[in-house]
């Protein structure tokens, strides 16, 4: 069992389908940028959605564990102010608006607090791990970002022995077991801009790629129901040009909008919800055999602090777009962090005397 303190700077993480877990352990207290000398050394990164406001970071991995336990308690304390139904959708009927006549798409994002007693987070990164084994699983702890964790489904890109791949990931729906998977032209269009987009930079960067999909990925299961995306994998060999085309490739329409420049503009100066690390990017570099890199966008999410976990949610507003669809798209997304939270607070409770 390694003791980590909030003093500490460590990143703990599960690949998809990899029983596997690995916690990299900074041992000095420097602080370093993630760039693209990061690519050569091995480490974890976390971006920000916004890096004139927030600082991106790369953990070096001084000292790496493999399926080792570790009991880790934050220190710091909430002040975040609460976001209403009623503030998320204002906001919502603003996007909406813009969307009429501005633009192809926005990304929408809140925030939903959960209060909680102190406990040992390993307990919770543990859940995460085994109800959500087809995500990307994290834990980080760095005083510049704070403490985060999270279950992505969604790679941003992903390389190994020199071949790399992306996904194309937009529509949401928790399904009931056994019925049928429907999607609007809402969704479908949402699907589109991302794969079009992606396409777009594959070829301006004149990389051959090929692709499968659009298929249903299942990003969460539950008792009766599971959450379902819409997704398209691409596949690909980016040669020289890989921090490059990382650095094109975010933020992507899924989780900004399109025209991108604009889109980006117009969420940081309307959208009541500062991001910080939600919709940026994680991941290892490095971590088993040098020339790998696995990002992954920073989705189903939160921010963790002594007596409250902050959620982070958003979704995609198009010419389809209803305010209270979209509100309650984001609830079902919540409920990938609400299921693990509620069986961490299970967990960790006291014995009754």
């Amino acid at each position: 069992m390694i003791n980590l303190s909030y003093k500490d700077i460590f990143a703990a993480f599960k690949l998809p389908g990899n029983e596997d877990s690995c916690l990299m352990l900074q041992k000095d207290e420097m602080l370093f940028s993630f760039g693209i000398d990061s690519l050569n050394s091995k480490g974890f990164a976390v971006y920000p959605f916004d890096d004139t406001q927030e600082k991106s970071i790369f953990i070096k991995a001084d000292e790496s564990y493999y399926n080792e336990e570790f009991c880790f308690y934050p220190e710091n304390y909430s002040n975040r102010l609460k976001e209403s139904r009623e503030d998320y959708l204002q906001n919502a009927e603003l996007f909406i608006d813009e969307v009429k006549s501005n633009f192809k798409k926005l990304v929408l994002s809140r925030t939903k607090s959960i209060k909680t007693d102190p406990g040992n987070i390993y307990e919770l990164f543990k859940i995460l791990g085994s109800k959500y084994p087809n995500a990307f699983v994290f834990l980080v702890n760095h005083p510049v970002t704070g403490t985060w964790a999270g279950a992505s489904p969604e790679i941003l890109l992903s390389g190994n022995n020199g071949a790399a791949k992306t996904i194309a990931l937009a529509g949401t729906q928790l399904i009931m077991e056994g019925s049928p998977i429907l999607w609007s032209n809402k969704e479908i269009e949402e699907q589109d801009i991302v794969m079009n987009y992606i396409e777009n930079t594959l070829n301006q960067a004149n990389i051959e790629f090929s692709s499968t999909g659009p298929y249903n990925k299942i990003a969460a299961k539950y008792d009766t129901s599971n959450l379902i995306h819409i997704a398209t994998e691409y596949f690909f060999r980016p040669g020289e040009k890989a921090f490059e085309l990382l650095m094109e490739m975010h933020p992507t329409p899924a989780v900004c909008g399109l025209p991108k420049k604009q889109a980006f503009n117009f969420i940081t100066h309307n959208e009541k919800n500062r991001r910080k690390y939600y919709s940026g990017f994680v991941g290892p570099i490095n971590h088993i055999m040098p020339g790998e890199f696995h990002f992954y966008v920073n989705l189903r999410c939160m921010e963790i602090f002594k007596d409250e976990f902050v959620l982070y949610i958003g979704g995609g507003i198009n010419n389809g777009s209803e305010k209270e669809k979209e509100w309650e798209e984001t609830e079902n997304k919540a409920k990938t962090m609400e299921t693990a939270i509620k069986e961490y607070s299970e967990k960790i409770k006291p014995p009754s005397i």
